[in-house]
């Protein structure tokens, strides 16, 4: 039987199949960790081709190892189980062939390797229901080669670089002879078994010699004892080894003896490169992309040389200009261009990866942070709308929940708030608790609130806060912003529904209790529609809630008093006095309340309260003319009703609560009376004066002054004091005005212009009694002015200039003289 010589190759991936993307090496991770770290994964496949056994060599020497190449496949790099037994799991044989004689093979090779090895290498075959497996074992009817070539079997390493002891193993043993398609027989399955075991405990080479069971094309029975010995010297390295420079030594021979050959110089590339001699590799590499440039594995490796080697220019001409590589190539590729910023060639070779391999959820996730990076890097520029496109294609390509916030708060700087909204929505999705996506949520919805506030949307704002809300009860801003909005809204709506603007405060209140200012709203609202009843209650719980508030304070007393008149108008008048006090009670400092009361006492015929409340009136608007008059009026009552009983003193104190501006000649005239009985002659006399100045012809009035005179006469020859002389003063204007009054003689006019040259000389202590004095003289002249000025024109201007003169400032003289 022709023996075909054995062929070992490098899976086209250059990362073998399954190897996930791991972490940078420390200290290459990116300070944004945006992108999926990874190690560069090396994967070998060996394919050995056997014929029946011819026999075994004679005895070999024990020191002529070949421990170098036993690293060819391995990067130059002990690869081996460093923990025993090494479970193996035996898989299912096609139902065409004998499960029981293939399975057999396995176990006797096991053994076989087991006793070689002097107990180093011992195995456990593991059932069904274990989870660890060391080595997987797969028994198939077809293993992928090309032409005639006769594979039997081959195994399968991934090495994960950076990480020693990690690595995976697979095997798979085929039944059938390729040529003739016939079962292998029991001869066949053992060697086939020992060859691809030998190479899953560490042996990752072929021995350059026939006889081994390790050459490429052993059909021996057994291993040599070369082959125990090598096994059992790579057991004495560690894990991980490194064996570059006499692997590299072994290659190079092997490229003079096969010049033409690319395998050699593609092994070699791929020990410099993981020795670091970057140069070494891509020189190896890319002589044998030379020899055969459709040399895959060549290709890829020469790429992460050129990477390794920071030849990053290099490595994107030979990703894109050449031949398409494995997906895992341009994921590992995209990794190393993203590490250094390079984010335009990251993007290509991750979209390529996926290209290639579109369940390729590394390249994928690798895509998607690419994107975000330059995402950060738009919005740190402020390009905004080159960050949404970024992040979007970040959030499409990988649900995490960084990217929908990323995009959503982009989102919110282009004031796309009902969008941000979705996007977090969508996070919330995935992501249930995040707590960053719940709160955004509801940030976007505020702002949206904001929005529909700003356009006065009052009810759409309304219910994108209360959105807010549900997303993030915890997010205040939504709820100090929803009070906001429904207190402008409220305050809108007071003129034009005032029922709404008032169910509108009264939510307000359900949510602050405390807020004496809705209260004050409410009220105002109640009291433009005359509901005096609930304005005063909302008053009353926003005063009881701020007390030292005096604007409330005065409204209240305002529907206090509002609400008394309309009892008054009802002819209520004790309800409506009641309410009278209340406001007085709430704010004394108004005058209208103590009218109304007065005026409800009037009814009342309560004379003596209204003349009360009608004096407090007039304290707080002293030039009330209703309240002067009815006040005068009540004074006139009770001054009346004490006369009646002869209660004079009682009466002058009543007849003097009339303002002076108020006293006609029957009030001033009633007070000289009274004056006059209690012996008040100073009061007397002015009192009827005035009565005299108002009804000059009035007997009753000038009989009384008269009284007064001779009094006043008599006092003044013991008491010549300056006020007495002041009284007699008056008395002579009074009563010399009142006969030009009566009488309208010449003479009294000439009496009363003589009258005028008299002097008041008095100490300042005197101020007030002179100033009397200089009153009652100017009233007399203005009097007796104006009643000579149809017959006497020049006297009474003489009269007017002369009185001027002890005052300019008195209107009456002034005006009469036209100044």
């Amino acid at each position: 039987m022709q023996i075909s010589a054995a062929r070992a190759r490098i899976s086209p991936s250059g990362c073998g199949a399954g190897v996930s993307i791991m972490d940078f090496p420390k200290g290459r991770s990116f300070s944004l960790r945006m992108l999926l770290p990874f190690r560069v994964g090396v994967a070998l496949s060996l394919l050995c081709f056997f014929a029946p056994a011819l026999g075994l060599r004679a005895e070999e020497d024990l020191e002529d190892l070949y421990v170098a190449r036993c690293v060819f496949y391995s990067d130059g790099r002990v690869v081996r189980f460093d923990r025993m037994p090494i479970v193996a799991r035996l898989g299912k044989t096609p139902p065409s062939v004998d499960a029981e004689r293939f399975e057999k093979a396995f176990h006797e090779a096991a053994k076989i390797w087991e006793e070689a090895s002097g107990g180093v290498v011992r195995f456990r075959f593991a059932d069904d229901s274990e989870e660890h497996v060391d080595l997987p074992v797969a028994w198939i009817t077809h293993l992928p080669g090309r032409g005639r070539e006769r594979h039997l079997g081959r195994a399968v390493l991934s090495r994960l670089t950076g990480s020693p002891d990690s690595f995976h193993v697979k095997m798979e043993i085929g039944v059938y002879d390729r040529e003739s398609g016939r079962e292998l027989t029991d001869q066949e399955a053992l060697t086939v078994c020992l060859h691809e075991l030998g190479h899953a405990i560490g042996l990752w080479g072929h021995s350059d010699r026939e006889e081994d069971i390790m050459s490429p094309a052993s059909a021996a029975p057994a291993p040599t004892q070369r082959d125990a010995d090598t096994l059992r010297a790579i057991y004495e390295m560690p894990v991980n080894a490194p064996l570059h420079e006499p692997a590299m030594r072994e290659l190079r021979g092997e490229i003079e003896e096969r010049p033409d050959d690319p395998a050699p110089r593609y092994l070699l590339g791929s020990v410099a490169l993981d020795a670091e001699r970057y140069d070494e590799a891509v020189e190896a590499l890319q002589a044998a992309l030379k020899i055969d440039r459709f040399h895959m594995a060549a290709g890829e490796k020469l790429v992460m040389a050129y990477l390794e080697a920071e030849r990053y220019d290099e490595a994107a001409r030979q990703l894109y200009d050449g031949p398409l590589f494995s997906a895992e190539l341009y994921n590992n590729a995209g990794i190393v261009f993203a590490e250094k910023e390079a984010s335009e060639d990251a993007l290509k070779a991750f979209q390529q990866a996926l290209d290639l391999k579109p369940t390729m959820e590394a390249a994928r996730r690798n895509l998607a942070r690419v994107y975000a990076r330059i995402g950060v890097d738009k919005i740190k520029a402020e390009e905004t709308k080159a960050a949404y496109d970024a992040f979007r294609q970040a959030w499409e390509l990988d649900k995490r929940a960084a990217y929908g916030l990323q995009l959503g708060s982009t989102l919110g700087l282009m004031k796309r708030h009902l969008e941000a909204a979705r996007v977090y929505k969508q996070v919330l999705g995935e992501f249930p608790d995040n707590r960053d996506a719940r709160m955004n949520l509801a940030a976007a919805y505020n702002n949206l609130g904001v929005g529909a506030s700003e356009k006065k949307q009052w009810e759409r704002a309304l219910r994108y806060f209360d959105q807010a809300s549900e997303a993030d009860p915890d997010f205040e801003m939504s709820v100090q912003n929803r009070l906001a909005a429904l207190w402008q809204w409220a305050s809108s709506l007071e003129t034009a529904n005032p029922a709404k603007a008032v169910s509108l405060y009264q939510e307000y209140l359900s949510a602050v209790p405390s807020a004496w200012e809705a209260h004050a709203q409410i009220g105002m609202i109640y009291s433009r529609a005359e509901a005096h009843d609930k304005a005063a209650k909302a008053y009353e719980e926003a005063l009881r809630l701020n007390p030292d508030r005096e604007t409330v304070r005065r409204n209240l007393a305002i529907v206090y008093y509002k609400r008394a008149n309309q009892l008054l108008e009802s002819g209520l008048s004790e309800e409506a006095a009641a309410y009278f006090l209340q406001s007085i009670q709430t704010d004394a400092s108004l005058a209208g309340p103590y009218q109304g009361l007065a005026a409800a006492y009037v009814r009342s015929d309560k004379w003596t309260e209204a003349a009360n409340a009608l004096e407090e009136a007039l304290r707080r608007k002293p030039d009330d003319e209703w309240a002067r008059k009815w006040l005068s009026a009540a004074a006139i009552e009770l001054g009346n009703a004490a006369v009646a009983r002869e209660d004079f003193e009682a009466a002058v104190r009543e007849f003097e609560r009339a303002p002076l501006e108020t006293r006609d000649a029957r009030v001033n005239g009633m007070l000289g009376f009274l004056y006059t009985k209690l012996e008040r002659y100073d009061r007397a006399v002015d009192s009827l004066g005035r009565a005299l100045l108002a009804n000059p012809k009035n007997e009753s009035f000038r009989n009384n002054l008269e009284f007064n005179r001779r009094a006043v006469k008599d006092i003044l020859k013991r008491d010549k004091s300056f006020r007495w002389r002041s009284v007699w003063i008056r008395l002579e204007a009074y009563r010399l005005a009142s006969l030009i009054g009566s009488k309208m003689k010449k003479g009294d006019l000439e009496k009363f212009d003589r009258f005028l040259q008299i002097e008041l000389e008095a100490e300042e202590k005197d101020a007030e009694e002179v100033a009397l004095t200089v009153g009652a003289i100017q009233d007399c002249a203005l009097f007796a002015a104006e009643k000579g000025r149809a017959s006497y024109p020049g006297l009474a201007r003489g009269i007017a200039v002369k009185a001027l003169r002890y005052d300019r400032r008195h209107e009456g003289l002034a005006q009469f003289l036209g100044e």
